[in-house]
Order: structure tokens, then sequence, then C-alpha cells
């Protein structure tokens, strides 16, 4: 689901799509996680 986020909406970076995630979630998204 994620990668499907990222492919439908690129992000300037990966820190913004992890505050995107957590924003649309509510799971805690640390950076490291899009490592």
């Amino acid at each position: 689901e994620m990668v499907k986020l990222a492919h439908a909406q690129p992000y300037s970076s990966q820190a913004e799509l992890a505050l995107v995630f957590f924003a649309e979630t509510g799971i805690t998204a640390h950076p490291d996680t899009f490592a």
C-alpha cells in the first residue's frame, strides 16, 4: 500500500512521504522505515 501511494503521488522526499503516510494512517512512520 505504501508503494502504491508513492507511485500514485510522487513526493519530494521520503521524509515527506513518511509525514503523509503518518497523517493518512495514524501509524508512526519514522523516516528509517523508508530507507
